[in-house]
């Protein structure tokens, strides 16, 4: 999923879902391609995404777009890299 979103060192991703087994994973991958990760979870895994490599941590009802400076219209750009798994 990371290779196929084409994970560049120093681009920032968001991951959502983040404390699960796939969002965990995508989390490690991408830190180890160098980019910075935002993590997308419940309050309560904040630590143990951040231990994952998240180096922000936006707790899961918030707004997304009042944790990042940018339009926000740019946001919808960031859910393209998002996995199709097959049916």
């Amino acid at each position: 999923m990371v290779h196929r979103a084409q994970v560049k060192a120093g681009e920032h991703v968001l991951i959502t879902g983040a404390s699960g087994g796939v969002g965990s994973a995508a989390i490690q991958l991408a830190k180890r391609r160098g980019a910075r990760v935002t993590a997308a979870a419940g309050k309560n895994k904040a630590e143990q995404l951040r231990s994952l490599g998240a180096e922000q941590v936006i707790p899961r009802g918030d707004l997304l777009a009042d944790h990042f400076r940018c339009n926000p219209l740019m946001l919808f750009w960031m859910w393209w890299a998002v996995p199709d798994f097959p049916n």
